[in-house]
């Protein structure tokens, strides 16, 4: 029966966004209005929150679900009612209640859709087996998100109740952990070292090899997860999340300013460069880190910034727009004036607003002009690949060039042309207004930014860049750990920041890797290898491999503690509601 329900409800949903993404390619194409795009929209947006829980609770909880496992998966259903998504669709169809019922969404929202609650129970089973893998998440805009959650839930809520997963998370290691493992066989560990060691790869060849490394990415996201969790919950780490964390954690403490210190001196890119940040600096480091979190009091867990997936290489050129465009700035200045040995104040304060200089404004590419409130909301729920930043990329690296290329020929005593003149004036312009962007204090400039990390265990994070005037820069990159925007009652908020990564504008950062996580990595192939799982090698892909090795040789003992349900099916995921509840209490 249960997984008969599982298919539904998952099949409910991801019917769903099919519509959902169907109604907004025809909507692309002119064939249908911008109302009722909106409208199939909204009401698919609801439908997401309501198909599933009706049909979890008429299939499994009419006779069987005690009365605080009913009030657990009631408060699912809260905690996602607390998003975006679902705020902004439930105030369109209440202003819009004629739109619904011409969808057959005619009910009465203040009844299926609950209200948020204050307190939220039984959330720690269920938080650490929310899947790390989720789809629709980034991209997709706020129905991707709450797609995601609806399409990934129904088995981790299954999964907070199987006796066979509570076994598992008692030994250290939920259920969660072990899904993530689960496509890492031996038979594609097996092809995957037969295609890396091949000459001329298809392009299926190629597709392999992509996906083998993807999985073992979401594997990696869900051991960070997982380990993150129990560090908050205070609960001792066992088994391959100890060995992960062994690894991972370079140092563990409160998110205060000698925490902080802690990851500045244990960069070797900084050690390298004799980058070195003082207190007051460090002091501003931690006050900007947690108003943007919004903490003030919380964990931290410094990262090692290369332990598996390669963060570091995040301050470079990459995903993050600040760390790019000041990266780009860097490279121009060593071109155009090799001689350079630091900054004066405005000439700091000028380079760190390059950082800014892209106008994210969004615009309609086929008007070019500012989205309007309308599409605003499309943008928010589907990011609509109709709409784009007034400034591309290439549009502000070019910029850049121009700026550095013309400013040497003014300093140098030369002239420039007409349109010269007028492209070099604009830059200035564009920087002048960036300027605002940016934090100026003691003589230090800070800049604040964000990006999509290629660690699957981060997610979205945030960028602190400290700058001064001998050219140095440094860079913080954090993340607050929570279950789709909320952290599970009990819990302690935990703070991942990556020991910092910088460079020097005026001068080449001295070569040589750093082997100071070499007998970190050496002790965790040792640790699994005496639980019998063969080494794979010390690369990201061999340390994660044996990892999964590891993992998918365990099997958990059931108890008969183990068979009675987990008193609290958490808050954070789509499986919530109170349809079905109110339909079983009728009976």
């Amino acid at each position: 029966m249960a997984d008969g329900m599982l298919q539904r409800m998952r099949q409910n949903a991801e019917d769903r966004i099919a519509d959902f993404y169907g109604q907004s390619r025809r909507y692309s194409r002119g064939e249908i209005g911008l109302g009722d795009q909106m409208l199939q929209g909204a009401a698919n947006a609801v439908g997401l929150f309501t198909d599933v829980p009706a049909e979890m609770f008429m299939t499994a909880a009419s006779a069987v679900t005690p009365d605080i496992i009913k009030k657990g998966i009631r408060d699912i259903g809260n905690q996602l009612m607390d998003t975006e998504a679902a705020k902004v669709t439930a105030q369109y169809l209440q202003q819009n209640p004629d739109m619904a019922k011409r969808l057959g969404y005619g009910f009465d929202l203040a009844e299926v859709v609950p209200g948020v609650k204050g307190i939220r129970q039984g959330v720690n089973a269920l938080s650490l087996e929310a899947p790390n893998r989720q789809p629709y998440f980034y991209g997709s805009g706020g129905v991707g998100k709450a797609a995601s959650i609806g399409v990934t839930s129904p088995q981790a809520v299954m999964d907070t109740l199987d006796p066979r997963a509570v076994a598992s998370r008692r030994e250290g290691v939920p259920m969660s952990v072990k899904r993530s493992a689960a496509p890492i066989t031996e038979s594609r560990i097996q092809r995957f070292n037969e295609l890396q060691a091949k000459t001329d790869k298809t392009e299926a060849d190629n597709k392999f090899i992509r996906d083998f490394k993807e999985d073992l990415s979401y594997l990696e996201g869900q051991l960070d997860q997982t380990q993150l969790i129990q560090y908050g919950r205070g609960t001792e780490t066992k088994g391959i999340i100890k060995d992960f964390e062994n690894v991972q954690a370079v140092a563990m403490g409160q998110l205060d300013s000698s925490t902080i210190k802690t990851a500045v001196t244990n960069s070797p890119a900084l050690q390298k460069s004799n980058i070195t940040l003082d207190d007051a600096t460090i002091n501003t480091v931690v006050d900007r880190i947690k108003q943007v979190q919004g903490v003030d009091d919380a964990l931290v867990v410094v990262r090692n910034p290369t332990a598996f997936s390669d963060i570091a290489r995040e301050t470079l050129k990459g995903k993050s727009t600040e760390a790019s465009f000041l990266f780009h700035g860097m490279q121009q200045i060593r071109k155009m004036f090799p001689d350079k040995k630091e900054f004066s104040q405005d000439e700091l304060v000028e380079f760190a607003a390059l950082s800014k200089i892209m106008d994210k404004t969004m615009v309609n590419k086929e008007s070019g002009k500012t989205l309007n409130a309308v599409e605003r909301f499309i943008n928010k729920m589907t990011e609509s690949s109709k709409y784009t930043t007034k400034n591309s990329r290439q549009q502000s690296y070019d910029k850049i060039t121009q700026f550095f290329k013309y400013k040497k020929i003014l300093d140098g005593g030369g002239s420039l042309t007409k349109g010269q003149q007028a492209a070099y004036d604009q830059a200035q312009a564009m920087i002048e207004r960036a300027k605002g962007q940016i934090k100026i204090e003691d003589g230090v400039v800070y800049v604040r930014g964000s990006h999509l990390s290629s660690a699957k265990g981060l997610g979205g994070v945030g960028d602190e860049f400290v700058l001064n005037t001998k050219g140095d820069i440094v860079h913080f990159i954090h993340d607050k750990n929570d279950l789709f925007g909320m952290t599970p009652t009990g819990d302690k908020q935990v703070i991942s920041v990556a020991v910092p990564n910088g460079y020097n504008v005026f001068k080449p950062s001295p070569k040589g890797a750093s082997g100071a996580d070499k007998a970190a990595k050496q002790e965790f192939q040792r640790s699994l290898q005496e639980r019998g799982a063969e080494p794979a090698g010390a690369t990201r892909v061999g340390l994660l491999t044996q990892a999964a090795r590891d993992i998918n040789q365990s099997k958990p003992t059931v108890k008969p503690t183990d068979v009675v349900p987990a008193a609290g099916v958490a808050a954070g995921t789509a499986v919530a509601g109170t349809l079905g509840d109110r339909t079983n209490e009728e009976r």
